[in-house]
C-alpha cells in the first residue's frame, strides 16, 4: 500500500500551501468532470438527418374545410313589447321571466283558443288572400317553410300557403284560415314577434284577465342589432399567405378564404373580409339557437352577468352587461371553408426547410415544395406548390437541396446540433412497476417491459395520476422501481425538459443555449452563433436578448428544449412540451424532436396533447399497465412504412 510521507523540510507554511494547492486541484478537477459529464460532448455534425436512407410512408389527400369554432359578439339594441292581436279572457298562459317564446309557439290562450306567435320580417298588416303578393305575403311564407312546412319560395300568398299555415295551426289547436273565412288571414291571427325567439323580461298579463286588442302581453330582453367576429378571425379569414386553391395559412392558424357559419340547420355564407352579420334573417337565426338562449339566460337584470351553453351545433355563449339594451352577449359557433379544398395530410417528420408556412418534402428521395395548409391532431396538411400530388413522402428527408431552387428556407437539417446515432445505444426495462404505498398495493403501474431507441419519439400518455413524470425519472436513473430493472445502455447524457422550467432569472435566452458551447471550450463569439442557430430553430430569434424571467411558459420550454439540443443529450425527456403552445408552434416542436431522435437521441415525451401523441413514432399509454394482468412489450411503431 502505498503512503503519503511527511515532507522534509519546509516547515507549516509549505505543508498548508501544499494542501491548499492539492484541495483547489481537486476542486478544478471534480468541477471540470461534472460539467463534462453535463454539458461537453464531441463537435457535433450540423445535420440533423440521419445518413441512411429515409423510409417512405403513404399519405392520403383529403377535402380540408377547416372546421373550427368561432364566437360572435352579439350586440343588443332595444327591448321589444309584444302585444296581444285579439281581445277575450286570458285561460292560459306560458310566460314567465326568463322563458323562451318561439315563433311556432303559443304563448297564451284567449277565451279557451291557443294564440299562435309568428316571426315574420314584414309585420302583418293587411289581409291576405290567395293571390295576393307583397313583402307581408313573402316574409309568412318564409316564416312557415323555418318551421318545417311547404310554403312557397315566393312573395305570393297562394292555396300552399293557406294548406302550410292550417297544418301549422293544427298542430297547436290554433285558429284556421277557412272557407267561411273567406281562406284570408289577417293580423289578428296571430302574435307578431320581431325576432325568431325572443327572452321574457317581464310578463304584463296573467290567467284570468280580460285584455282588449293591442293589449301589452309581455317585454322581450333586448333584441339583437348585429354580430361582431373576433378582430383576429376577420383578419385571418382575409390574410394569410396564399395556399392551394387560393387559401392560406396565418399567424393564428386560420385558413383564409370565404366560409360559412352553422347557425342551428341555418347556413349563413361569410364572405371573405367580412366583420359584421346585420342581416336580420341571420340575427333572428341567431337569436332562436339553443347556444344564444343559453347565453342570455339570467342576464336580464342589466347587470355584468355571464351564462353558457352548448347546444346542438356545438356552441358556447357568454354575456357581458346581461341582456338589456346596450349589453352584449357572447355566443361561438361553427364555421368552415365555403369551398374545401384539397390537402395532402403527412407526418411533420416529414417536413423540412419550413420558413414562413412553405417547407419542403421528399418524395422518392426528390425535394418537392409544399404550402403549410394546417396542422391538426399531431399531422400537417400541406398542398403541392405548382406540382401534382403525391401518395407518400419519405419520413426523414433523403435530400438537404432546396427544392424549386429556394434557399432561403431554413431547414430543420440545418439547425439542429446532434450526435450521429450510436448502434448499441438504448433503455430497457423490463417488468417495471412502481408504487409510493408503502404495502406495495396501490400500483401506479405494472409489467411494463419496453426498448426504447434511437430514431424513436415515445409518447408516454395516461390519465392524470398514472405515473407519467414517475416513470420519467425511473427511466432517468433519479428513481428505483418498486418492482423490475431498468438499464440504460450508451446513454451517458440525459436531459430532462420540465413542463415549467428553470433558468438564470437574469441571463438572456442566448447565454442559455450558449453555455453548452462555451464549456466545451468554444470561442464566445462561436458559442453564441451556434446558440443563434438552434434559437432561429425553435422560433426563439426575437427573444435571444430576453432575460429568462421575462419569457412565457412556451417560450421558456422550447429554449430548455434547444439547450438540450446544445448539451447533445443521448436520452431526451420532455414533459408536456406542447401545453403552452399554439397549433403552428407546437408542430414546430414536434418537428424538432422528430429530428432530434433522427440523430441519434432517444426521445420520450410525456403528454396530454393528442397533436403531441400523434407526432410520435411509437405509444407507450400507462393505462395499459394498471391492472394485474401482466403486459406485453409496447410502442407498436405508428404508420405504414416500407
Amino acid at each position: 500500500m502505498h503512503r503519503t510521507k511527511k515532507p522534509r523540510g519546509g516547515g507549516a507554511h509549505t505543508g498548508v500551501a501544499v494542501s491548499v494547492f492539492i484541495l483547489l486541484a481537486a476542486m478544478l478537477v471534480s468541477v471540470g468532470l461534472g460539467a463534462g459529464f453535463l454539458l461537453t460532448r464531441s463537435r457535433i455534425p450540423q445535420s440533423l438527418e440521419s445518413s441512411t436512407s429515409a423510409g417512405s410512408m403513404k399519405v392520403a389527400a383529403s377535402q380540408f374545410d377547416d372546421a373550427r369554432s368561432v364566437q360572435l359578439t352579439v350586440t343588443l339594441g332595444t327591448s321589444s313589447t309584444i302585444v296581444s292581436p285579439v281581445a277575450g279572457r286570458v285561460t292560459a298562459s306560458h310566460c314567465a321571466a326568463n322563458a323562451t317564446i318561439a315563433s311556432g309557439g303559443t304563448p297564451i290562450s284567449v277565451d279557451a283558443i291557443p294564440v299562435l306567435a309568428l316571426h315574420t320580417v314584414t309585420p302583418p298588416y293587411r289581409t291576405l288572400t290567395s293571390g295576393t303578393k307583397g313583402p307581408d305575403a313573402r316574409s309568412l311564407n318564409d316564416a312557415l317553410r323555418a318551421l318545417g312546412y311547404a310554403a312557397p319560395d315566393s312573395d305570393w300568398f297562394t292555396w300552399n300557403s293557406i294548406t302550410a299555415y292550417n297544418k301549422l295551426a293544427d298542430s297547436v289547436g290554433a285558429r284556421r284560415i277557412t272557407k267561411e273565412g273567406g281562406w284570408a288571414i289577417d293580423p289578428s291571427f296571430f302574435i307578431w314577434l320581431p325576432s325568431a325567439s325572443a327572452t321574457v323580461a317581464e310578463c304584463r298579463v296573467s290567467v284570468g284577465q280580460q285584455i282588449a286588442q293591442g293589449a301589452e302581453l309581455l317585454v322581450t330582453s333586448a333584441a339583437p342589432v348585429k354580430a361582431t367576429l373576433p378582430v383576429s378571425a376577420a383578419a385571418a379569414s382575409s390574410g394569410g399567405a396564399s395556399g392551394a386553391a387560393g387559401s392560406g395559412v396565418t399567424s393564428g392558424d386560420l385558413v383564409s378564404g370565404d366560409r360559412v357559419l352553422s347557425i342551428g340547420s341555418t347556413t349563413v355564407p361569410v364572405p371573405t373580409g367580412t366583420t359584421e352579420l346585420t342581416d336580420q334573417s341571420v340575427l333572428s337565426a341567431i337569436t332562436g339557437s339553443t347556444e344564444y338562449r343559453l347565453a342570455s339566460l339570467g342576464s336580464g337584470s342589466g347587470q355584468m352577468g355571464s351564462g353558457a351553453g352548448t347546444g346542438g351545433s356545438g356552441g358556447t355563449g357568454a354575456s357581458s352587461g346581461g341582456s338589456s339594451e346596450g349589453g352584449t352577449v357572447q355566443v361561438s359557433y361553427t364555421w368552415r371553408l365555403a369551398q374545401p379544398i384539397e390537402a395532402v395530410t403527412v407526418p411533420p417528420s416529414s417536413l423540412y426547410r419550413a420558413s414562413g408556412g412553405k417547407a419542403c418534402v421528399t418524395v422518392s428521395g426528390k425535394p418537392t415544395p409544399v404550402s403549410i395548409i394546417a396542422s391538426q391532431l399531431g399531422k400537417t396538411m400541406v398542398a403541392p406548390d405548382g406540382v401534382g400530388s403525391f401518395s407518400s413522402v419519405d419520413v426523414s428527408p433523403a435530400s438537404d437541396e432546396p427544392a424549386g431552387g429556394d434557399s432561403t428556407m431554413t431547414g430543420i437539417a440545418d439547425q439542429g446540433i446532434v450526435q450521429s446515432a450510436d448502434q448499441g445505444k438504448r433503455v430497457e426495462l423490463h417488468d417495471v412497476g412502481h408504487t409510493f404505498d408503502p404495502s406495495g398495493e396501490d400500483m401506479l403501474f405494472r409489467h411494463l417491459t419496453v426498448t426504447l431507441l434511437p430514431k424513436h419519439v415515445y409518447a408516454l400518455t395516461g390519465p392524470s395520476g398514472s405515473g407519467k413524470s414517475t416513470l420519467l425519472s425511473i427511466i432517468a436513473g433519479w428513481v428505483t422501481p418498486t418492482s423490475g430493472t431498468v438499464e440504460r445502455i450508451g446513454c451517458s447524457r440525459v436531459n430532462w425538459v420540465l413542463q415549467n422550467p428553470h433558468g438564470v432569472a437574469r441571463r438572456s435566452a442566448v447565454d442559455h443555449v450558449a453555455l453548452p458551447f462555451i464549456a466545451r471550450g468554444e470561442r464566445r463569439a462561436d458559442a453564441t452563433a451556434h446558440a443563434m442557430e438552434l434559437l432561429d430553430a425553435f422560433g426563439l430569434t426575437s427573444l435571444a436578448g430576453k432575460r429568462f424571467r421575462d419569457l412565457s411558459g412556451g417560450e421558456a420550454q422550447r429554449l430548455m428544449l434547444a439547450r438540450g439540443v446544445a448539451s447533445g443529450a443521448d436520452l431526451m425527456l420532455v414533459d408536456e412540451p406542447t401545453a403552452q403552445l399554439d397549433l403552428n408552434t407546437a408542430a414546430t416542436v414536434n418537428e424538432r424532436l422528430h429530428a432530434l431522435s433522427m440523430g441519434g437521441a432517444i426521445v420520450v415525451v410525456a403528454t396530454h396533447d393528442p397533436r403531441t401523441r400523434d407526432a410520435c413514432t411509437d405509444l407507450i399509454d400507462l393505462g395499459d399497465f394498471q391492472s394485474d394482468d401482466r403486459g406485453t412489450e409496447r410502442g407498436t411503431e405508428r404508420g405504414e412504412v416500407s
